[in-house]
């Protein structure tokens, strides 16, 4: 089954390809005219399209897209992320190493009543998002 994977601007391209050669749907924020836009633009677009948002971005999209957020009820109950917390240089060779985990989470997501994508990547871990 084909992940949709929505790309922020901070994501080298190469990661984008590697997706695109696994046979994912990626649109990138230029795409969808969204470049400069800011992150909750970003991530209601990825909602609207039921996407995986990845970004380097740890920080803020930790706060938009969570689980559970620090306030209450989610609002984004179709947007997935996966954060990346190592050298953008290293990224595709870390996609590369943990495309099977991705995509295995991302099966057992759909089985679950929350079907939400969330793992961070680091330069040595993949996690999980509970």
């Amino acid at each position: 089954m084909p992940i949709t994977f929505l790309i922020d601007e901070d994501v080298p391209e190469s990661v984008a390809e590697f997706f695109r050669e696994r046979g994912h749907i990626v649109y990138h924020v230029r795409d969808l005219c969204l470049g400069g836009s800011p992150d909750p633009i970003i991530a209601a677009a990825g909602e609207r399209l039921e996407a995986v948002v990845v970004t380097w971005n740890h920080r803020d999209f930790k706060k938009i897209v969570a689980r559970v957020p620090p306030k209450g009820q989610a609002t984004l109950r179709k947007l997935g992320r996966i954060t990346f917390r190592c050298d953008e240089a290293k990224g595709r060779r870390r996609a590369e190493t943990v495309i099977d985990v991705i995509e295995d989470e991302h099966r057992r997501a759909q089985q679950r009543g929350d079907k939400r994508l969330m793992l961070q990547v680091t330069t040595t871990t993949v996690s999980l998002i509970i």
